[in-house]
């Protein structure tokens, strides 16, 4: 996953974002504005600031405008398309992603429409060091009612994932950031171009049959899926995540 240039980054920016759409609808959700820049060049900024030499984005609902943006590469950094020509899911998606490049044996996973301030490298580390088969971010937060709460043992290793729910009380969350085993995929050929999630269909097979790993990390969080939490961006986010340097 890692070579001398850095690490291969799969974005799922597909979606068509319903939630948010009270108060954005004109353009795809990672394109929504936060301080007069698509929420999608912070999100990328982060990650070339750490390391990422490839960026993977799997888009979907009103992609030609995330290309038309972007285009072939961001600040230097070559950015590879992956379109949807139907709604598949964050799972779905993932496997076309999959289907269509040959990536090396790990890679890093993230959402679109999520910025979680980690440190890849030491996620990287630990994941290695655990031999795990993948492994993904966790975030402790005052109401994970709404999110995928996350359930560890004392070892670190995921055991259940509970869904979302109205409870309004803490718990550790999945903060959307993964380090995937590509070859974990190829159990599911028969759902490729097929609407599946990944963290209701794809994940709960894969704790029960593999090692998956949960990492802490206290960096800060923002997803702007909701127009409350939308609104928390605009302040949230900074120039100073913005990278300067290379290519437009």
């Amino acid at each position: 996953m890692e070579t001398k240039s850095g690490y291969t980054v799969v974005v799922l920016a597909g979606g068509i974002g319903s939630r948010l759409q009270k108060v954005v609808n004109d353009v795809p959700k990672p394109l929504a504005s936060v301080r007069s820049r698509p929420f999608l060049e912070y999100l990328l900024s982060y990650w070339i600031k750490n390391n990422a030499c490839h960026f993977i984005i799997s888009v979907g609902y009103k992609h030609q405008q995330i290309i038309d943006h972007f285009g072939s590469t961001f600040k230097g950094i070559p950015i590879t398309y992956a379109i949807e020509d139907k709604p598949l899911g964050t799972g779905g998606a993932l496997l076309k992603v999959l289907n269509e490049n040959c990536l090396e044996k790990d890679f890093f996973l993230i959402n679109g429409d999520t910025l979680f301030l980690i440190d890849p490298e030491r996620m990287y580390k630990l994941h290695s060091s655990s031999k795990a088969n993948l492994s993904l971010s966790l975030r402790q937060v005052e109401n994970a009612g709404r999110y995928h709460r996350m359930c560890v043992n004392e070892t670190g290793r995921l055991i259940t994932i509970e869904q979302p729910n109205e409870k309004e009380e803490p718990g550790e969350i999945n903060g959307g950031v993964y380090i995937i085993n590509s070859e974990l995929f190829s159990e599911w050929p028969d759902a490729m171009n097929k609407s599946i999630s990944l963290e209701n269909d794809i994940l709960p097979t894969i704790i029960s049959t593999h090692d998956v790993c949960g990492f802490m990390d206290d960096g800060d969080f923002i997803d702007i899926g909701i127009p409350d939490d939308f609104h928390k961006a605009q302040t949230f986010l900074s120039d100073d995540l913005l990278i300067s340097t290379g290519a437009q």
